[in-house]
């Protein structure tokens, strides 16, 4: 089926318009084919930033998850110097801590260090025992 245009009005001195024929059926198909790789090269691009998109959106949501399986446990802001201070032992525990992580206590000249307010409770109620029953 061929299909028909009207010219444009050019002038005065044509009176009428001429009916010619808008494409022929290989331009129409050659125009198809191309409209088609053009479509398929957009769709291309619309699925790769979809999925890219997913993929970050999903890496987010799985590094928040580990990020907040913590067990419970409250954030601790660990300064940078303390990795490179010398270790300490705990005398309740025997746990080791960075110096200037632990809660020190002095008492009678001599410093002693805690893991935890727990162990160093557990301490001091244990010192008291110790002078009370002396």
């Amino acid at each position: 089926m061929t299909a028909f245009r009207l010219t444009p009005w050019v002038g005065l001195h044509t009176l009428g318009s001429t009916w010619l024929p808008l494409k022929t059926e290989i331009q129409e198909a050659a125009e198809e084919n191309h409209m088609t790789f053009l479509g398929r090269v957009l769709r291309y691009l619309f699925w790769l930033a979809v999925v890219s998109w997913s993929v970050r959106l999903l890496q987010k949501l799985v590094g928040n998850m580990a990020a907040g399986d913590a067990g419970g446990k409250p954030y601790v802001d660990v300064p940078n110097d303390a990795v490179k201070q010398k270790l300490v032992r705990d005398p309740v525990c025997g746990m080791h801590v960075a110096e200037g992580l632990a809660l020190p206590l002095s008492q009678g000249g001599e410093t002693q260090h805690f893991c935890s307010v727990e162990c160093r409770d557990k301490y001091l109620k244990g010192v008291q025992e110790v002078s009370a029953s002396a």
